[in-house]
């Protein structure tokens, strides 16, 4: 359209002011519209103001020339207000907490709420120190050495990492002695009358395969005694003793006289004199008759040996082997210390020879009736030798809340942390256990196990045992496969399971009929699973040279009266949790020199000079960042800052409102760098500085953060060295550690706390409670029902996806707070969320104007946004058309076609329309586990091609 001719001048340009703007902001925006113009509508609003007819000296300006002075002067003045109204808008967005875009802002908004934005928290752990052993008196050596609060130890940092240091937060009483405390290897061999396995002492003990052995048992009644055959003898060379396989020569015990047990091998077995002797002859009517002896001088307590035996003594012991007279064809033993011993010459029976006569305690053998066959038919066996029994080897694992010491060991208390180390237990397939036509497991799994793919359905073929991945799929296991126990075995009942204690799993795998055993195990390649298998399929074996030492921190009970026992050799503790792995026998040490530490280095710092003329007197620390550690606060975290004036313990606290003038007490503030600054009061509120000359000093430890997030045995450098310290290392990574909330993460927190009011009551302040605790990302909590009572059941996450360890600190102290936050009258279990995975693959179309690898790029980084740890939310579901959207949103994206979308810890179609994460529930077994979080698998994007 063409220009109006009366306005071709531009005069009338303008005529209505656009300024100030009407402003609207409707509720909830991230941020607001404050701005009452812009350097166009300011212009044009003053430009109509030149044709305002109340302004007549403005009627002879005729001109809308740029280049106009009076023109470029409003120019100016519209340019002016397009500055002021920018930052008035700035300004005005960080005056509201969900708009301020400034760290700052935030934290001085926080405050008006009385929250103070998270400083971060240092990462906690636990070191095990070694001793330096003493060469002098084991009384020397026993000696405790006291180390203090405060002893340093520096990390050994890897590619791109700097060196932490930690120190000791508790003064611990350590001893030579307790550096490396073996678990129980051996246990008193008790002696029985039918065992089948014996353990002698010494590795050359002179026994041959066929010897015969006296057993000397005590039932507990009376001591009764049985002959043994040996069948098979293995020296240990490892254990400096030999293992002895027995077989039965009498087949019930006897009574014997002996006051004690002990084992014994018989020298000498030998036959009566007689034994060989020929019949009697008798010639009569022209005809031999032949017949038997009759008895010459025999008693029952007295027996002449065929030969000449100089190695029987008196108080030997003798066993006499003979038949029964009350059941043909039955052998009966009767077991005497012989009395007497006489070497003599004999001529009876019609033949003559040396022999030895032996006198017993007892009745061997019965005269009365009887002629030469009764002797005939007896074997002695004498000339007893002691062999010294040795204590049995304990071959199965070391796992449980039950840590049985090798030695006894003096001084540990209740509550006292543990270092344990070793090498995971292994096991070996054997056999395979059975044959069958099943197409599955042997046994019927809980319905929450996925079983693995149907088997060939082959008749009659040999069903290998089958190791299904937790990550999903299976493998089939063969004789010799080799596999770590990573867990405590159970055994199975159809679909009851029950946990083995050590001694049973022992006594299961030698059992005649071994029973079917649920295992949780670990590959070589470090996968882990599980395998059903029969007891009587694996054996356990030595440790490998090569496997990893694994290591863990545990504690002493402290809620039992009974956790420390000594017996006459050993000492047995009763532990607060149980072992979290399960540990080859003689691979284990305990190290009971262990003190819990945080991360931070402690700072002596001297502050300045008081004056008592100056109100709210102000210092800033000058080696940020203060450190915080865990603790039972509604804020989950306690400063390590302190403050003296004149050399008195003056106290922080977070706010001066309220306090009076005497009240010795500091606020301490810090700016958006991390820095410190420490104010008192004026004298109203909080007492003022005292003067006097560098009278104000600071104790403290810097340093927090992820940094602190040092691996297991990375600490080892020790930077305080007092006399007797050897050495140090941490068994377990640190964990707890926490950076300082980020904005967007104190911009959702600070709300809360006015919600809470430090105290839970409801469901919801629960969550909240969790969620602002320091070193907890995520909360959610729910009831639950036990069939008795309703509970709360909180799920909760570390930062960064960490999962937090049920038994450290920063669970620990958020148990503690929950307790005194919390109502008494409603129970509650806190329990870390469950990691689930879920896998993508697919090919995706690309325009061909767009670049393959930068839209590829951009694929891959909005999924790894959308389904990271930060976007997702306990039990929330993934749905397939939902990532189809996500990828479908991708500048140059024109199809994608999904091959692959299902959890990598199921067995299930390639494809599901919907992928589940589970909520908290009661199951069938009684159990309540913690909520998943599911999340896209990273290493899955590879999976996902281009297609030009």
């Amino acid at each position: 359209m063409s220009p109006s001719p009366q306005n071709e001048c531009g005069c009338c340009a303008g005529i209505a002011a656009e300024t100030p703007a009407l402003l609207f902001n409707r509720p909830g925006l991230s941020a607001i519209a404050y701005r009452v113009g812009t350097y166009q509508s300011f212009r044009r609003s003053l430009h109509a103001g030149l044709s305002d007819g109340r302004w007549p000296v403005l009627r002879g300006l005729r001109t809308r020339d740029d280049d106009d002075f009076t023109l470029a002067l409003l120019d100016a003045w519209a340019v002016t207000g397009d500055i002021l109204t920018f930052y008035q808008e700035r300004i005005a967005n960080e005056s509201y907490l969900r708009t301020a875009t400034e760290r700052l802002s935030i934290l001085e908004q926080s405050r008006l709420l009385g929250y103070q934005a998270g400083p971060g928290l240092a990462a906690a752990t636990h070191l095990a120190f070694t001793m330096e052993e003493a060469t002098g008196l084991a009384e020397q050596a026993a000696q405790p050495i006291m180390l203090a609060v405060g002893s340093k130890v520096q990390s050994v940092p890897g590619p791109g990492e700097q060196p932490q240091t930690f120190e000791t937060i508790e003064a611990i009483e350590a001893r030579p002695a307790w550096n490396a405390l073996q678990a129980q290897l051996t246990e008193p061999q008790a002696l029985a009358w039918n065992m089948t396995e014996l353990w002698l002492e010494g590795v050359n003990v002179g026994l041959t395969v066929g010897d015969a052995l006296l057993i000397v048992a005590d039932n507990g009644l009376t001591v009764e005694a049985s002959l043994r055959r040996v069948t098979r003898i293995e020296a240990e060379i490892d254990w400096r003793n030999t293992r002895v396989w027995l077989a039965d020569i009498s087949t019930s015990a006897g009574s014997i006289a002996a006051t004690r047990p002990g084992v014994y091998v018989m020298r000498t077995i030998a036959s009566p004199f007689g034994h060989n002797a020929p019949l009697k002859a008798t010639y009569a009517n022209n005809a031999y008759s032949y017949d038997e002896w009759d008895l010459d001088g025999e008693t029952e307590g007295v027996l002449g040996l065929s030969s000449r035996h100089d190695k029987i003594l008196v108080d030997s012991w003798a066993a006499v082997e003979r038949e029964n007279n009350f059941v043909p064809g039955s052998r009966v033993w009767s077991f005497a210390k012989v009395t007497g011993v006489t070497h003599q010459s004999m001529a009876k029976y019609g033949m003559a020879g040396s022999a030895t006569k032996l006198s017993f305690d007892k009745e061997v053998w019965v005269t009365e009736g009887a002629d030469l066959a009764a002797l005939r038919h007896i074997t002695i066996a004498a000339q007893s030798e002691a062999l010294a029994v040795s204590e049995r080897p304990l071959s199965y694992p070391v796992y449980g809340e039950t840590l049985s010491l090798e030695q006894l060991v003096e001084g540990l208390m209740s509550g006292r942390p543990l270092a344990v180390s070793g090498k995971r237990q292994r096991i070996r397939i054997t056999a395979v256990p059975r044959t069958s036509n099943r197409t599955r497991l042997p046994v019927d799994l809980p319905g929450d196990v996925p079983g693995p793919p149907d088997l060939p359905d082959v008749p009659d073929i040999e069903l290998p045992p089958i190791l299904i991945f937790d990550s999903g799929g299976f493998v089939l296991l063969t004789v010799g496969d080799i596999l770590s126990l990573v867990a405590p075995p159970m055994t199975i009942a159809g679909s009851i399971f029950s946990a083995l204690a050590p001694p049973e799993f022992g006594a299961v795998l030698s059992d005649s009929a071994p029973p079917m055993l649920r295992l949780q195990v670990m590959d070589r390649d470090g996968k882990s699973g599980y395998v059903t298998i029969s007891a009587g399929a694996i054996e356990l074996m030595a440790p490998s040279e090569k496997e990893d030492t694994v290591s863990e921190i545990v504690f002493i009970d402290d809620a039992v009266e009974a956790a420390i026992t000594h017996d006459r050799d050993r000492t047995t503790l009763q532990l607060a949790t149980s072992l979290a792995h399960v540990y080859e026998r003689t691979t284990v040490r305990v190290n009971a020199n262990v003190a819990a530490a945080t991360h931070g280095e402690s700072v002596k710092e001297p502050l300045g000079s008081g004056d008592a003329a100056v109100p709210y007197q102000a210092f800033t620390l000058r080696q940020p960042p203060v450190t915080y550690v865990g603790a039972a606060t509604a804020s989950g975290s306690a400063s390590t800052l302190k403050v003296y004036v004149n050399e008195v313990l003056w106290q922080e606290v977070p706010f001066l409102y309220g306090h009076g003038p005497t009240e010795r007490i500091y606020i301490a503030r810090q700016d958006d760098e991390g820095r410190t600054t420490i104010r008192f009061g004026d004298g109203i509120t909080g007492a003022r500085l005292p003067t006097g000359r560098n009278n104000v000093r600071a104790e403290y430890r810097k340093g927090t953060g992820l940094g602190g997030l040092v691996r297991a045995r990375q600490l080892n450098l020790l930077m305080s060295r007092p006399l007797g310290l050897k050495g140090v290392v941490n068994p377990e990574a640190a964990q707890g550690a926490e950076e300082p909330e980020s904005r967007d993460d104190a911009r959702k927190n600070a709300p809360l706390t006015v919600l809470t009011l430090d105290r839970a009551v409801s469901l919801q302040d629960y969550e909240d409670f969790a969620r602002t605790f320091s070193g907890i990302a995520k909360a959610q909590a729910v009831w639950i029902w036990d069939g008795r009572k309703r509970s709360i059941f909180l799920t909760v996450a570390g930062p960064n996806g960490e999962v937090p360890d049920e038994e450290g600190s920063v669970m620990s102290t958020l148990k503690e707070a929950l307790r005194a936050y919390g109502d008494p009258y409603v129970p509650f279990t806190v329990r870390s969320y469950r990691q689930a995975w879920f896998e993508l693959a697919g090919t995706v179309t690309v325009h061909p104007d767009h670049v393959t690898e930068t839209v590829m790029t951009a694929v891959a980084e909005t999924l790894r946004q959308r389904y990271a740890f930060e976007a997702r939310s306990f039990g929330q579901p993934v749905a397939l058309s939902d990532v189809i959207a996500a990828i479908q949103a991708v500048s140059g994206v024109v199809a994608v076609d999904v091959d692959r979308f299902v959890r990598q810890d199921q067995s299930l179609p390639p494809i599901q329309p919907r992928l589940i994460a589970d909520r908290p529930a009661m199951g069938a077994d009684g159990l309540v586990p913690a909520a998943e979080l599911l999340l896209l698998d990273p290493a899955s994007l590879t999976q996902l091609k281009a297609m030009p």
